[in-house]
C-alpha cells in the first residue's frame, strides 16, 4: 500500500527510511492517479555518473520512506545547480555524482 503522504509530496520535503539518511525531494514529476515520480540527489555513484536518481511512488513505499519534514532550505550554490539539473534533460548540464555524494 502506498502511503498517503506521497500523494501530496512537494519539492523541499525531507524524506527518510527508518535507518537511512534524510533526503530532500528535488523534483516531483508526472503525477497521475496512480504514479508519482520524485527526484533525489544520488547516494552512491553509478556507471552513469549522474548526480540525480528518480524513484516511483511504489519504490518509496517498498523501501519504507516516510516524510519527516517540509520546506527544507535549498540556498547553497550546489542546491541551485541540482535544481537547475532537475529542470533540464540536457546531459551536458547535469551535476556529477561525485559533487552530490553525501548531500541530502
Amino acid at each position: 500500500m502506498i502511503p498517503s503522504w506521497i500523494d501530496d509530496v512537494r519539492v523541499g520535503d525531507v524524506i527518510a527510511t527508518q535507518h537511512g539518511p534524510w533526503r530532500i525531494v528535488r523534483a516531483v514529476h508526472k503525477r497521475t492517479e496512480f504514479r508519482t515520480y520524485i527526484t533525489l540527489a544520488i547516494r552512491r555513484c553509478s556507471w552513469t555518473g549522474r548526480g540525480l536518481t528518480v524513484y516511483l511512488s511504489r519504490e518509496l513505499a517498498a523501501l519504507g520512506y516516510r516524510r519527516v519534514a517540509r520546506n527544507a532550505k535549498m540556498t547553497t550554490e550546489l542546491d541551485q545547480r541540482i535544481n537547475a539539473d532537475c529542470s533540464t534533460s540536457d546531459w551536458r548540464y547535469c551535476v556529477k555524482c561525485d559533487e552530490v555524494r553525501g548531500v541530502a
